[in-house]
């Protein structure tokens, strides 16, 4: 019974992170840019401020969607996200102006990346999960979402093409609703603890004198949550920035419009790969300089991108190794924050780090937006993204070995560990 549940709920939240705003909105957006522009008659910065605005209410929301699910599990916060979701959609489809329309609907798309996106998500798994949990974290909060994107961009170019961009909006409202609601309501769940469960878990305490997890205060007071959520911060500014825009950049340099959004749909697979390759190497290596070590790949990916041209060689390989390092950053994120803090508060402290982290993303967008605006070329926002990402690499290179290391069997990963008086000192 206890395999199959897990089996439910991970296939279930799979399925809510890709009909989420990661999978479905981010994911079509660079797709939307430009019809929904020139519509509008609105400059490129423009549509891309509903994308940060929805990113910075998305932000603001998620340490309070964080304390919600600590207290009072998984499942009504997650459909009410989902719905949230199909009604910010739904009112794309229907804006003329960036009047009351176009705000309440990046609130709501907003609103629901807090309660039905990542946070949620790193609940979910890592009740289920100890073992496994970097590969399992990287499969639904990063290859979710972005398999959703790499299928989204080439069904809305199809339903733009066909129906115009507000029809394409109301059936991806109406595909959220229906798919991420009904996964979200039926299969997905966190573990149940019983009483054996609980008893491994004290055996386990009284083994190695580690407690399940340290309060969400002293996390935020320490060197160590600083660091993860700054540097990941960095890195994800840098390449959802450059992955907004990445089918008007390719196709401003002389890229035709098919391959440009072929690239995209490549970048968005090429994360299942990473995800595949850093949850491997992560679970394993159980040390956080083998695993950050894949911060590099984004900065080999985006250089390739910035010098490539029209070689489309060069585009191919710059796009998954864009994928890989995106990937990387989306999983590291929710697992060293499990391995360094435990479960105890985990979704509280990861609510916080990926506000920094969401509010990084629209940053990035709009910026490199800007960037474009003032100079007519991406050539200076993507190299200053480049560095950016070196920067973010220097800062995870300067992390401690783990606080909690991995537990066998999965049974100790408990959803709702006991509470403690004493913790370990996280430098």
């Amino acid at each position: 019974m206890s395999r199959n549940a897990r089996i439910a709920a991970t296939v279930g939240i799979f399925l809510c992170m890709a009909f989420s705003m990661g999978g479905i909105f981010a994911g079509s957006f660079s797709v939307f840019l430009k019809p929904v522009s020139e519509s509008l008659g609105w400059a490129t910065a423009g549509f891309t401020l509903i994308f940060t605005f929805s990113q910075i209410v998305m932000a603001i929301m998620s340490p309070v969607a964080g304390r919600i699910i600590d207290r009072i599990g998984v499942k009504t916060p997650l459909c009410v996200g989902v719905a949230f979701f199909a009604l910010g959609l739904f009112g794309l489809s229907t804006m003329k102006s960036t009047g009351a329309v176009y705000w309440l609907s990046a609130v709501a798309i907003g609103i629901s990346g807090a309660l039905a996106g990542p946070v949620v998500a790193m609940r979910v798994v890592a009740s289920w999960y100890s073992t496994s949990r970097a590969l399992f974290l990287g499969m639904v909060i990063a290859a979710a979402p972005q398999l959703a994107q790499s299928i989204v961009a080439q069904i809305s170019r199809l339903l733009i093409d066909d129906y115009g961009w507000r029809t394409a909006y109301e059936v991806f409202a109406l595909a959220a609703l229906v798919c991420g609601g009904s996964a979200a309501f039926f299969l997905v769940r966190t573990k149940p603890v019983d009483a054996a469960e609980v008893a491994l878990v004290e055996a386990e305490k009284a083994a190695n004198a580690a407690e399940p997890g340290v309060p969400a205060k002293q996390a935020f007071r320490s060197r160590i949550f600083w660091t993860i959520a700054g540097a990941d911060a960095l890195a994800t500014g840098a390449l959802v920035g450059a992955q907004t825009v990445l089918v008007n950049w390719m196709t401003g340099r002389g890229t035709s419009e098919g391959t440009a959004t072929t690239l995209a749909s490549i970048l968005a697979l090429s994360v299942v790969v990473g995800v595949l390759l850093s949850g491997y190497v992560a679970d394993r290596a159980q040390s956080p300089r083998t695993a950050t070590a894949f911060y590099l790949l984004p900065v080999l990916g985006l250089t390739l991108l910035l010098v490539s041209g029209t070689t489309f060689i060069l585009e191919l390989l710059g796009v998954i190794l864009v994928g890989v390092g995106m990937a990387t950053v989306a999983m590291l994120l929710p697992y060293l924050i499990t391995r360094y803090f435990g479960l105890r508060t985990s979704a509280e402290i990861y609510g916080v780090s990926a506000g920094l982290n969401i509010v990084a993303a629209g940053l990035g967008s709009v910026l490199i937006g800007v960037g474009y605006d003032a100079t007519g070329s991406y050539t200076l926002p993507i190299s200053i993204a480049v560095g950016v990402t070196v920067v973010a690499l220097l800062m995870m290179t300067t992390l401690k070995p783990y606080t909690y290391g991995v537990s066998t069997p999965e049974v100790p990963a408990v959803s709702d560990p006991p509470t403690t008086t004493s913790d370990p000192a996280v430098y």
